[in-house]
C-alpha cells in the first residue's frame, strides 16, 4: 500500500508559504519540522486605520481565559490586583472560545480592559498570541486568569526595564490554594 500524501493538519504536511500552516496555533512541532525562523515571511500592506490607537498606559497585561466558572472569582481577584498597581496599565482579555457575557462585571465595567472574542477554541498560548496584536503599549505582562500582582509588581518591573533596558524581566510567583496557603 501506498503512503497517503500529507494533507492539512498532518505534522508531515508542508508550509505553503502563503500564512497557511499544516496545523492550527498551538498544535505541537514534531522535531522534523523546520524551526519558525526559517519559514518565509510574507509581507502584507497594513492599513495605517487598523493598529490599535496609543494608549496612556505604560503596561498591558495580556490574558487568556476560557472564563470557567470556578475560575471566575480568581479573575475578579486578579483584576483587582491590577486596580491596586501605581503605573498606568491596560488589559486585554482573550477569549479563548467564551461567550463575552460571562466576563466578570468589574472588568467588563472597566475602560482599561479590552476584550478579544475568539471563536473557536486554540488554548491559551495561541490566545496569548493573538492578543498581542490589540497591545498598544512598550510594555507586556503575561497573566493566567487565576494570577495576582502584588500591589508594587508593575512598578518594580517597570523600573528594572527602563533604567536597564534589557528586553524582558521576570518576577517569581507563588501557588495560592483554597485553604490559604502558598507555594513556590
Amino acid at each position: 500500500m501506498a503512503p497517503r500524501p500529507p494533507g492539512p493538519g498532518d505534522p508531515a504536511a508542508p508550509y505553503d508559504g502563503l500564512g497557511h500552516h499544516p496545523r492550527p496555533c498551538g498544535a505541537h512541532r514534531p522535531d522534523r519540522s523546520p524551526p519558525l525562523t526559517q519559514l518565509p515571511s510574507p509581507r502584507l500592506p497594513v492599513p495605517e486605520n487598523s493598529l490599535p490607537a496609543p494608549s496612556p498606559a505604560k503596561i498591558t497585561v495580556v490574558i487568556a481565559t476560557q472564563l470557567k466558572p470556578e475560575r471566575l472569582g480568581h479573575l475578579t481577584a486578579m483584576y483587582g490586583s491590577l486596580t491596586r498597581q501605581q503605573v498606568p496599565w491596560e488589559a486585554v482579555v482573550a477569549l479563548d472560545s467564551a461567550d463575552p457575557a460571562r466576563l466578570p462585571a468589574p472588568l467588563a465595567a472597566d475602560d482599561r480592559v479590552r476584550v478579544l472574542p475568539l471563536p473557536r477554541p486554540v488554548g491559551a498560548a495561541c490566545a496569548r498570541n493573538l492578543a498581542l496584536n490589540e497591545v498598544r503599549t512598550e510594555y507586556v505582562n503575561w497573566a493566567d486568569d487565576d494570577d495576582e500582582f502584588s500591589d508594587h509588581a508593575m512598578a518594580v518591573r517597570l523600573r528594572v526595564l527602563e533604567a536597564t533596558g534589557v528586553g524582558w524581566c521576570a518576577e517569581y510567583s507563588q501557588d495560592l490554594y483554597p485553604d490559604g496557603s502558598t507555594t513556590l
